[in-house]
């Protein structure tokens, strides 16, 4: 069976990510004019104003998102990492692959915290044929 010490390094795991979780996210949207046509999950959305938020609802993950423009909207899931220092500005990072930009990453002022946006396999095949080359866009630019 399971003693007092197991469940409680078990208890202060679980806790400690879900509080790690919260964090990638902050609660108020992002407003940002992106001036440039983008891909998220093979969608591609046309340049122009955009909110990224948390998804809405009670049982949401704090990686999920919508990213909400004129007439266009997505939600997608993210995976959480972290980079070694805390961003001086909020950036949407853009992987620009032939003529094509992808969102890569969204990362807050202030935050080591970093939402990474999983590759599609279309996405996958296209780097494969041509170059990356990472496109950011601060908060100085929305």
């Amino acid at each position: 069976m399971f003693n007092l010490k197991t469940v409680l390094v078990a208890t202060i795991l679980i806790i400690g990510g879900i509080v790690a979780a919260n964090a990638q996210v902050p609660g108020s949207p992002l407003h940002a004019n992106i001036p440039i046509s983008f891909v998220v999950n093979d969608k591609v959305f046309p340049a122009g104003e955009y909110t990224i938020q948390r998804q809405a609802g009670f049982v949401s993950s704090p990686s999920a998102l919508v990213l909400q423009g004129e007439g266009h909207a997505i939600a997608f899931n993210t995976i959480g990492s972290t980079s070694n220092n805390a961003s001086r500005f909020t950036e949407l990072v853009f992987d620009k692959v032939g003529d094509r930009y992808f969102l890569s990453q969204i990362r807050y002022n202030g935050d080591t915290a970093v939402n990474e946006l999983p590759k599609t396999r279309a996405q996958k095949r296209f780097i494969a044929q041509n170059s990356v080359q990472q496109v950011v866009f601060t908060g100085s630019t929305f």
